[in-house]
């Protein structure tokens, strides 16, 4: 008798566990793995390429391996007419030997910021900051080490001028030939990458649930042999 109650509560641990397995989420939430805010009044450098004739790009450190999911970005627009629905942007992560680029149509959404265009040579010129985001289809695998963002706009009747933070390390790099040389400068670009860091993978519920009454069968079975 006292072997079958043990038995029942063993199984019945295992089964506690199956049914909170069914409550858990498959996967951690999407978290902020590096963040450069922009305020109010920063500065904007055009980052337009063949329009302006300059590319920048920003270095972010990975400290261990990261998914990243989301890219967002801080920026001005200049040009002539409505402002329209959606921008193209180049955007390239490179670092470590990788280097992937996506061409991504975004729209552009107001933040209620504004920019000092002075940086950009417009002294005395102030401009509305739009936030602009990429979702990734499948998350961009970053490996630790540093990485630099490269973000461009090629289009011809609008200029994207990408909005200065004061939270990075104060370097960032620009070059009038993107397979040229890169100059140093002391500046940071805001934008934000949200995904997951490497292992931080919950397990599926059913995975959960099916642990939870592997663990009371062989429970049982060894109490009812002992």
């Amino acid at each position: 008798m006292k072997t079958e109650k043990h038995v029942a509560k063993w199984v019945m641990c295992g089964v506690v566990v199956a049914l909170l397995g069914l409550g858990i989420a498959p996967a951690e939430a999407d978290s902020v793995l590096w963040e450069q805010q922009p305020h109010d009044g920063a500065g904007t450098l055009w980052t337009s390429g063949g329009m302006a004739g300059l590319y920048h790009a920003d270095d972010f450190v990975v400290d261990m391996g990261w998914h990243v999911q989301r890219l967002t970005w801080w920026g001005t627009l200049e040009g002539n007419g409505s402002l329209p629905d959606s921008f193209d942007f180049d955007i390239m992560f490179a670092g470590n030997d990788y280097a992937e680029s996506f061409s991504v149509s975004s729209m552009a959404t107001p933040t209620g910021l504004q920019a000092d265009l002075s940086n950009g040579h417009m002294e005395g010129l102030y401009r509305d900051v739009y936030e602009f985001s990429f979702e990734f289809s499948t998350p961009l695998t970053l490996e630790s080490g540093t990485h630099h963002l490269f973000i461009d706009s090629p289009n011809q009747d609008w200029w994207f001028g990408w909005v200065l933070s004061d939270e990075g390390n104060g370097l960032s790099w620009v070059t009038g030939d993107p397979n040229g040389d890169w100059i140093a400068q002391e500046y940071d670009f805001a934008f934000r990458l949200d995904g997951r860091l490497d292992g931080r993978v919950v397990p599926e519920p059913m995975t959960v649930s099916l642990l939870g009454l592997g663990i009371a069968a062989l429970v049982a079975r060894r109490k009812l042999l002992a």
